[in-house]
C-alpha cells in the first residue's frame, strides 16, 4: 500500500482502499467454525464476535477472513442506524490500524435529507459536495468489532488512549448519535457510559499530555458533563450532613487552537445528599452563594474524580486552587467517596 507522505494524514485516510463498498461482498471463505457471515444472521454473528476472546477475535480480523468480518459487522452498523438522521451531511471514516499502519477503512455516509435516515457505505465513486463534514476514527480492527457489539464504549476507549477522533464537537456527537450498536440500540456516543468507576479503570497508567489531547477534543463536554453530573452518586450520606455549596471551574483550551476556556459546576451537599448544576456561557455567574471555589485543569478534574488524585495532593502540589473556605472544601472532599482504580 502507497502512501504520500507528504500529504497531510487525515486526507490520506480518504483515499485508501475501501473495507465496504454500497454493492459489494467480498468472497472470502471463512473458517467452518465460523461460516459464511454473510448468510448468518445479526444475531449470530454478533453473539460469535462478542463470546470470541480478543486474542481470537484480533486473529481472525487480520486474517484471511477479516476483510469478510468487517465487512459484515460494517453491514450491521448500517442496519442499526436505521431511522435516525444527522442534522448536516457527514462522512464518517474509521481508519483500522495495526501497529500504528493503517491497514483497512470502512466508509459511512451520513445524510441529512436521506430517506428513512441512518448511514450507507460510501465507495468513493459518488462525489461529495465541498460542504459534507468529515469525522474520522482511529482504532484497531478489535476495538471496530467491540464497538459494533457494544462491548466497549467509544468516550472510554478515548480516554484509555485506545480510539482516536476526529472532528468538530458537534459533529462527532451529530454522528456518534445516529450510529447505533445493532445488538442494543445503543448510540456509539453514548455518555451514560461514562461510569466513574469505569472512568477510573480506563485512566489507569494514561499520560498525562494524553488526557490534556482528550480536553482539546471533541469529547471534553461529553466527558466533564458526565463525570461531573455522577459525582452525587458517590456521596457517604452520614459526612454530608452540612451544607456546603462549591463551585468547580475546570479550565483549559477546548482546542490546540482555541483561548482558554472555563466549565463551571455547582456542587450543592446538604442533608446527606449532593447536586451538581452545570452553568453555561462563559461568563454565567453561579446563580447561589458559594463557600468555596475550586479551580482546576480538565486532565486533573478528570484524575480527581476517579481517584487518580488526591486532593491534598493536587492543593499541595498547585494543581487544585481553593478560594474561599477550605474547611468547606475539606468537608467536601470528606463526603465523596470517590471511586477508586481497580
Amino acid at each position: 500500500m502507497h502512501v504520500d507522505a507528504s500529504r497531510p494524514e487525515h486526507d490520506r485516510l480518504h483515499e485508501q482502499p475501501v473495507v465496504a463498498s454500497a454493492g459489494g461482498r467480498m468472497t472470502v471463505t471463512a473458517p467452518s467454525s465460523v461460516g459464511h457471515l454473510a448468510d448468518r444472521g445479526a444475531g449470530s454473528v454478533l453473539a460469535t464476535v462478542a463470546t470470541t476472546s480478543d486474542a481470537a477475535l484480533a486473529t481472525w480480523a487480520s486474517g484471511p477472513t477479516g476483510p469478510q468480518l468487517l465487512v459484515r459487522l460494517t453491514e450491521l452498523l448500517v442496519e442499526g442506524s436505521r431511522g435516525r438522521a444527522v442534522d448536516a451531511d457527514v462522512l464518517v471514516t474509521f481508519a483500522l490500524h495495526r501497529r500504528g499502519q493503517v491497514v483497512d477503512r470502512v466508509r459511512l455516509l451520513l445524510e441529512a435529507g436521506s430517506p428513512g435516515g441512518g448511514a450507507a457505505p460510501y465507495d468513493g465513486a459518488r462525489a461529495l459536495r465541498a460542504d459534507v463534514r468529515s469525522v474520522v476514527v482511529r482504532c484497531t480492527p478489535l476495538t471496530f468489532a467491540r464497538l459494533v457489539t457494544g462491548q466497549c464504549s467509544a468516550p472510554l476507549e478515548l480516554l484509555a488512549d485506545r480510539l482516536g477522533v476526529e472532528g468538530d464537537a458537534a459533529t462527532v456527537l451529530d454522528a456518534g448519535r445516529v450510529l447505533r450498536c445493532p445488538a442494543n440500540g445503543t448510540a456509539l456516543v453514548y455518555p451514560a457510559g461514562l461510569e466513574p468507576r469505569a472512568v477510573a479503570s480506563a485512566l489507569r497508567g494514561v499520560s498525562t499530555a494524553h488526557l490534556r489531547s482528550v480536553m482539546r477534543g471533541p469529547f471534553r463536554d461529553v466527558v466533564l458533563g458526565e463525570v461531573a453530573r455522577r459525582l452525587p452518586e458517590h456521596v457517604r450520606p452520614e459526612a454530608a450532613r452540612r451544607r456546603v455549596t462549591a463551585v468547580l471551574r475546570v479550565t483549559g483550551p477546548s482546542r490546540d487552537d482555541a483561548p482558554e476556556v472555563t466549565d463551571r459546576f455547582v456542587v450543592t451537599m446538604t442533608d446527606g445528599r449532593a447536586k451538581v448544576t452545570r452553568l453555561t456561557g462563559p461568563d454565567a455567574p453561579p446563580a447561589t452563594r458559594r463557600d468555596v471555589t475550586l479551580t482546576c485543569t480538565g486532565e486533573d478534574f478528570l484524575r480527581l474524580a476517579t481517584g487518580h488524585l488526591h486532593p491534598v495532593t493536587a492543593v499541595l502540589r498547585g494543581r487544585l486552587a481553593v478560594r474561599g473556605d477550605r474547611t468547606a472544601a475539606l468537608q467536601l472532599s470528606t463526603a465523596l467517596d470517590i471511586p477508586r482504580p481497580s
